[in-house]
C-alpha cells in the first residue's frame, strides 16, 4: 500500500499530531495551573484562558506554517526549491506535493476527520442561529434607551444580558429595572456594558470553535473556567467605576435570588446572573487584584514554552 498523502492529508495530519500532543499535556497541566490562574487579575486571566483553550488548534496551524515556509519562500523567489536540496522524498510541499492521492489511509482520515468537525461546528453553528433568531425578535419588541445605549424589554421576568457578535447589544428587562436600585441597576449596566465593549459573545464563540482539538473534560473545564472568568472582568470593570465592590455583590445576590430567566440559551449570550454567582461575589469581597498586563503575557509566553 503507498503511504504518502496528498496535500490536504498531509497539512491535516501535521495539525492533528501537533494539537493532540498540547491538548495531551494541557490535560495534565490544567489541575496544577488552575490555582495559579486564580492569582491573576480577572482580565490576565480572561486572555490566558482564552488563548489556552485555542492553544492546540493554534499551534497545529502555526507548526503546519513552520512546514510549509522553504516552499513558500520558494514560490515567492527569495528562495531555491528546497526539494532539489534533499532529494525527493514524502513531505509536505506547496510545489511538488499532489493535492489529493486517494488511497485507503488518506480517504480515512479525511473522513473521519471531516465527519467529526462536522458534527460539533453544525451544533455549534445550529445553536447560535437559534440564538440570532430569538434576538432578532426581541429587538423588534424592544424599546431602545438612547442615553445608555440599551434595550428595555417588557417582561414578568427580571434578566439582563448581552447578546450579538458583531455589534452586540444590551437588553434589560424593565422589571429588573423596578426590582433594582439605582446604584444595583447601574452596576447591572456597567457590567454588561464591559461585554458589549470587550466583544465577549465573540470570543466565547471563537473560543467554543476553536477549544475542538483539546480532550473534552479539559475543554469543559477550560470553558468554564473563562466563562467565569469573563463575567469576573465584568464584575471588576463595573465595581472600580462605580468605586464599590459592595454595590456589585449585592446586585449579583438580588438577582440570583429573584431567579432569573437569562435571555436565550445561546452562546452569543453573556448574561449578568450566569457563571457561579457564589464564586463571583467571594472574589468581589476580597481586595482586587492589581491590573498587570505583562502576567497575563509571561503566563501564557511560559505555557508556549512549556508546550514547544
Amino acid at each position: 500500500m503507498n503511504l504518502e498523502l496528498g496535500f490536504l492529508a498531509s497539512a491535516l495530519l501535521v495539525i492533528m499530531v501537533v494539537s493532540i500532543l498540547v491538548a495531551a499535556f494541557s490535560r495534565l497541566l490544567h489541575p496544577v495551573a488552575r490555582a495559579a490562574l486564580d492569582r491573576l487579575a480577572p482580565t490576565a486571566r480572561v486572555s490566558v484562558l482564552w488563548l489556552w483553550a485555542t492553544l492546540p488548534a493554534l499551534l497545529g496551524l502555526i507548526v503546519l506554517l513552520v512546514v510549509l515556509l522553504p516552499s513558500f519562500a520558494h514560490l515567492l523567489g527569495i528562495a531555491t526549491d528546497h526539494c532539489l536540496e534533499h532529494g525527493h522524498h514524502g513531505h509536505l510541499c506547496l510545489v511538488h506535493s499532489p493535492l489529493f492521492l486517494g488511497n485507503a489511509i488518506e480517504l480515512v482520515l479525511l473522513l473521519v476527520s471531516g465527519m467529526f468537525f462536522s458534527v460539533k461546528l453544525s451544533t455549534i453553528g445550529l445553536r447560535y442561529m437559534r440564538g440570532n433568531q430569538s434576538l432578532s425578535a426581541l429587538w423588534s419588541l424592544s424599546d431602545r434607551e438612547s442615553q445608555r445605549n440599551y434595550c428595555l424589554l417588557s417582561s414578568h421576568r427580571c434578566f439582563a444580558f448581552t447578546a450579538g457578535l458583531i455589534r452586540p447589544r444590551i437588553f434589560i428587562s424593565r422589571r429588573l429595572a423596578d426590582e433594582l436600585d439605582h446604584d444595583e441597576f447601574n452596576a447591572v449596566l456597567l457590567h454588561e456594558e464591559n461585554h458589549r465593549r470587550r466583544h465577549d459573545g465573540l470570543r466565547k464563540l471563537c473560543a467554543q470553535v476553536l477549544s475542538l482539538a483539546h480532550f473534552g473534560t479539559t475543554r469543559s473545564a477550560l470553558l468554564n473556567d473563562l466563562a467565569l472568568a469573563i463575567e469576573q472582568a465584568a464584575d471588576d470593570y463595573a465595581a472600580r467605576a462605580l468605586g464599590n465592590r459592595f454595590t456589585v455583590a449585592e446586585a449579583i445576590v438580588k438577582m440570583s435570588r429573584l431567579s432569573i430567566l437569562t435571555g436565550p440559551h445561546s452562546g452569543i449570550v453573556t448574561a449578568f446572573n450566569t457563571a457561579d454567582p457564589t464564586s463571583r461575589v467571594l472574589a468581589l469581597l476580597t481586595p482586587p487584584i492589581s491590573h498587570n498586563r505583562s502576567w497575563s503575557v509571561l503566563g501564557f509566553a511560559s505555557l508556549m514554552a512549556i508546550c514547544l
